[in-house]
């Protein structure tokens, strides 16, 4: 019933649609039910998609110390807090079981404890510091005291490893306690634990209000360079720069001003501003010489100038890495870095010699497998099909167990359609099917099979692939080609 109606309406879709396709041959306009013309599909000799695996740059080394008040820079701001009478004594006071410089007074009540607690806290002792502190907060709900303990608590829990307990304490004082002198080490507190959490939303927010709030804070630089840095795993590489230029304009003796800079090229990296990332990183290994982020940086460099098609400068630099630090951990992907330079120099013969060196010396990498498939997409983009088919087979015998089987599959289908080879193109197609299809080539694999399946005369099935597409995929972009050539397909 289904074929009748679309045979009916398919002679009025005819009618209706222009005949003026590029894909059609000349000659070959008028059908006849009884032979099928031989039909060039607009570009079909070239695929829309190509693999470009994301180029791994280092970012930051490590996070490092989460920043907090130091003893020797903290002021307990008495004359802004209250009026509180200083001792001279310096003997332990009665009923406290610790001495120190911070009990060189008489001491009563909640300032008492708010001391006992920090004794405790800088002694290591975090959780006799945290039973202080709750007993000041408890005890003294009134207490001016009671904002810098909640604060305290929120780090002495955070050194026990209590980090969600230590985010709340942070959190409540900077919804309850604007005024407190460590706000702004709380608002970059619960940055800090987002940031261990990677939520870079909310980690880029709280570091960014130490900066609104108070521009002069010691901590403004710092938050802001962790703002920055958020921002870029979030993908929001324009506002990451914004904010790392904030960093380096306002502040240029920054102590993070050499990772700001580093960052920040790797944000004109990712928005593929080349030339940007490329003076920046040349800059900076001129000014910043043995740097421990200089081989990150080289690195950096060398795939900028490859992305410009800088290949023999890129290749050196490449070089130069392997060099200067010759147990490095990011031989594989210079290696591939390498390869892609003799590529793109048409010096293939040489990308497939260190693609076989690779394997002879090196231990299984997936940067080896994606050597060869970069050898195949080479051969596909100058459109040598057969050398192409035969390098993605090549790849299937040695790495069976890749995770760029799905792609290779798929390019191998590219390779035998363009070779009209429609049967071994069909075959490789639904190969991608059968793959856990993490890649979403779905769109394209059933297109493809839909017209390899046309072309050999199997128009059910071609006709079952793209109703199947158009289910799926409501929306696809080629939606009124494809219900052209179904409806070609049920005339047939």
């Amino acid at each position: 019933m289904l074929r009748r109606l679309i045979k009916i309406f398919g002679l009025f879709l005819l009618i209706s649609i222009t005949l003026s396709f590029t894909i059609l041959q000349g000659e070959n306009q008028h059908r006849s039910p009884t032979r099928t013309p031989e039909i060039t599909f607009f570009g079909k000799e070239e695929t829309k998609w190509t693999e470009k695996r994301e180029v791994p740059l280092p970012v930051i080394i490590g996070l490092g110390m989460k920043e907090e008040p130091q003893l020797s820079s903290l002021d307990l701001g008495e004359e802004t807090i209250g009026p509180v009478k200083k001792m001279t004594p310096s003997t332990p006071q009665p009923g406290c079981a610790y001495s120190s410089r911070f009990t060189r007074g008489m001491l009563v009540g909640d300032k008492d404890l708010y001391e006992k607690g920090r004794y405790f806290y800088f002694k290591g002792d975090y959780e006799d510091a945290i039973e202080v502190f709750q007993k000041l907060i408890e005890e003294y709900p009134g207490s001016l005291w009671k904002g810098s303990a909640i604060y305290w608590t929120g780090e002495a829990a955070f050194h026990e490893g209590k980090i969600e307990e230590a985010f709340s304490h942070f959190q409540k004082v900077v919804d309850e306690y604007p005024e407190s002198e460590f706000y702004a080490y709380a608002l970059y507190s619960c940055g800090w634990v987002q940031l261990r959490k990677e939520a870079y939303e909310e980690g880029h927010r709280f570091f960014h209000r130490v900066y609104e709030r108070n521009p002069l804070h010691p901590l403004t630089q710092s938050s802001l360079f962790w703002s920055g840095y958020s921002l870029y795993y979030l993908g929001r590489y324009e506002e990451a720069i914004k904010e790392l230029d904030t960093l380096l304009r306002r502040y240029p003796e920054a102590s993070s001003g050499p990772e700001a800079e580093y960052l920040m090229g790797l944000n004109f990296f990712r928005l593929h501003q080349f030339d940007e990332a490329t003076d920046l990183f040349k800059s900076f290994l001129k000014r910043f010489g043995k740097h421990p982020l200089e081989e990150s940086v080289r690195y950096a460099l060398a795939w900028s100038l490859v992305s410009l098609g800088h290949y023999t400068e890129g290749r050196k630099t490449f070089e130069e890495i392997l060099l200067a630090f010759p147990g490095t951990k990011l031989s594989d992907p210079i290696f591939w870095g390498i390869l892609k330079t003799y590529l793109g120099d048409n010096e293939v013969e040489k990308a497939i010699h260190l693609h076989q060196r690779f394997l002879s010396h090196f231990l299984s990498s997936p940067w080896a497998e994606q050597c060869l498939f970069d050898i195949g997409q080479y051969y596909f983009e100058k459109k040598e099909y057969t050398n192409a088919a035969a390098t993605f087979r090549q790849f299937l015998g040695i790495y069976p167990e890749s995770d760029l089987q799905e792609r290779v599959h798929f390019m191998l289908g590219e390779s035998l359609f363009n070779q009209k080879d429609y049967s071994g193109a069909i075959d490789a197609y639904r190969k991608v099917l059968e793959e856990k299809r993490k890649v979403g080539l779905e769109k394209q694999v059933l297109s493809r099979l839909g017209y390899a399946s046309f072309y050999i005369k199997n128009y059910d099935e071609a006709i079952a692939y793209w109703e199947r597409l158009l289910t799926d995929f409501p929306d696809h972009p080629e939606k009124n080609d494809i219900l052209y050539w179904l409806t070609e397909a049920a005339l047939l």
